[in-house]
């Protein structure tokens, strides 16, 4: 019997599919552990193209590098106008509960003076209770069995956790 004749694509079987995915997803691999070698010391994430398309095929000639810039862009910007945003509500808040809370203060001292020196049992039996219940909660706090610690320690230049 004759043995068949071996062409370029005899070999396309039904494992290439899972072969060429195998390749791909090593290709992968080894771009990322490149990438995080080059930019071990630095902390910007590693930055990998993946395309749909094989390697070498014109149709995936930089497929993403076009639209997504400008969306990322547009996002930054988006994204500090918002951060500025919130900055500038902030202050005016930290304003105005100032100030109102300046309006409101000798009022509400005035109110608890008064009740004071017409209830001081009350206010002293009131006092004691709150003080009551501060304690509690610190023992509580103090007491509550607490789950053991995990420590951070450095090694080679990773995070270690033990």
């Amino acid at each position: 019997m004759q043995k068949p004749i071996e062409t370029p694509n005899s070999h396309a079987g039904p494992h290439s599919k899972a072969e060429h995915e195998s390749a791909a997803h090593h290709d992968l691999d080894a771009r990322l552990d490149h990438g995080i070698k080059e930019s071990f010391p630095g902390s910007d994430p590693v930055s990998v193209k993946v395309s749909k398309y094989a390697p070498g095929d014109p149709r995936g000639v930089d497929e993403t590098s076009h639209g997504d810039d400008d969306r990322v862009s547009g996002a930054l910007r988006s994204a500090r106008h918002a951060a500025e945003a919130t900055a500038e509500r902030i202050a005016d808040s930290v304003d105005y509960l100032s100030a109102r809370g300046r309006k409101v203060a000798p009022r509400a001292q005035r109110a608890v003076a008064d009740a004071v020196t017409e209830h001081p049992v009350a206010a002293m039996f009131l006092a004691g209770l709150v003080g009551c219940g501060v304690a509690l909660l610190a023992y509580e706090v103090a007491t509550a069995p607490r789950a053991p610690r995990k420590t951070r320690r450095r090694a080679y230049g990773a995070d270690e956790i033990s």
